[in-house]
């Protein structure tokens, strides 16, 4: 298991930010891993971030777009990141990357696509819920926001 921590002073966090450690749990290089293989898991990662920096910078847009327009309201609706991206179509954008990778064989298992899709509704769910977080900040006098921080943050 993998236990780390996202630090953001003073806002959410970037979408880059959440595209490099979500790959992180996707591909991970070892440290005695050396030579062509060390390279081809470094660019496979880079093509993981770069696909997942623009869906974390939809999702935070969206979220944040949502929330402008249904106000704090918003801190109440569902919460799933199907309101902003197709976590299917990214699970199949990642395993495409692998194609002509040491590790596309292991990519293409369905235990792998399982596993992918629930990292990334887990990673899209929190960016999305610190977007809802910050709202809820901004607005913390009203009774929705209050309400939020009572279900979510025991407060």
């Amino acid at each position: 298991m993998q236990i780390g921590c996202m630090v953001t002073n003073g806002g959410p966090h970037s979408a880059e930010k959440w595209a490099e450690t979500t790959a992180s749990h996707i591909v991970t290089i070892a440290e005695n891993i050396a030579g062509e293989k060390r390279g081809a898991a470094i660019k496979l990662q880079a093509a993981v971030i770069d696909i997942l920096e623009g869906h974390h910078n939809t999702v935070q847009t969206c979220e944040r777009d949502h929330c402008k327009v249904h106000g704090v309201a918003r801190l109440q609706h569902d919460m799933t990141p199907d309101d902003h991206v197709n976590v299917a179509e990214v699970v199949n954008e990642i395993i495409a990357a692998s194609v002509g990778t040491p590790w596309e064989d292991d990519f293409k298992k369905a235990e792998f696509a399982t596993a992918l899709n629930a990292t990334l509704t887990d990673h899209f769910m929190q960016s999305a819920f610190i977007e809802r977080s910050w709202h809820a900040d901004r607005n913390i006098n009203t009774p929705e926001a209050q309400a939020f921080h009572a279900q979510f943050k025991g407060a």
